[in-house]
């Protein structure tokens, strides 16, 4: 019988990290799910931050196009992040060096009558991808990712998106790698909203003249997420 205490160690030490990475995983999450499950209205009148979802709306042509910094697609309002891969020997770093929000845009129900309105600047991503899942293989490149790959590659609006950045972000992204094989990789994530698409924000929300505005604060930015609350 001996011989089956090496498989059933191994399974149990796999159920084990199971466990752990579950919990870590409803760790993360815990807190957009505290802001989630607090409506945009009852906020108001409670401690200011909430969640409001909808019909992303440009008021038809009210709120003008933006062109998205990365990919160039018209939207009326965007994010994007800036995550830089470096490996120094067997040890591979990852940093979120740079997110960002811009654009506004109202927020309508299922019958077009507006619920509010959502101002993206200086916002982020609702469950953003954990800087340590790009070790997985499968996450390496997630949907929102428009370029990959060492900057002397990158399309030529992204190399002049960088050059608008400040220097010390710069040089983050810009700074060569001390390694000649896999050195550093850099990856440009952008998320885009569209009139007509299903959207959920999170944040400090504020009562308004077409219902609730969701807007940034200094210790609250604006949280994008697609979809709906209950997805």
């Amino acid at each position: 019988m001996i011989w089956l205490l090496g498989p059933l160690v191994g399974i149990a030490v796999g159920l084990l990290a199971l466990r752990w990475a579950l919990r870590s995983h409803r760790r993360d999450r815990q807190p957009w799910l505290e802001l989630l499950a607090v409506p945009a209205t009852a906020a108001v009148n409670g401690d200011g931050s909430g969640v409001l979802d909808g019909l992303a709306s440009d008021g038809d042509g009210e709120i003008p196009a933006l062109s998205a910094p990365f990919s160039g697609r018209k939207c009326i309002a965007f994010l994007i992040e800036v995550i830089t891969q470096e490996q120094f020997g067997n040890e591979t770093t990852w940093r979120r060096v740079f997110q960002d929000g811009v654009g506004h845009f109202f927020i309508s129900g299922p019958d077009g009558q507006r619920r509010g309105w959502a101002n993206l600047q200086g916002g982020q991503v609702i469950f953003p991808t954990p800087l340590d899942a790009y070790t997985k293989v499968s996450l390496v490149v997630t949907p929102e990712t428009v370029f990959q790959g060492t900057l002397d590659r990158a399309p030529q609006q992204i190399v002049s998106f960088v050059h608008q950045l400040s220097a010390e972000v710069q040089q983050l992204i810009l700074r060569p790698s001390g390694q000649l094989i896999g050195g550093k990789r850099v990856y440009f994530n952008e998320r885009i909203v569209i009139p007509g698409e299903r959207v959920v924000v999170a944040g400090r929300c504020e009562g308004g003249p077409v219902g609730v505005s969701v807007v940034p604060a200094a210790d609250c930015p604006v949280s994008l997420g697609l979809g709906t609350v209950e997805s």
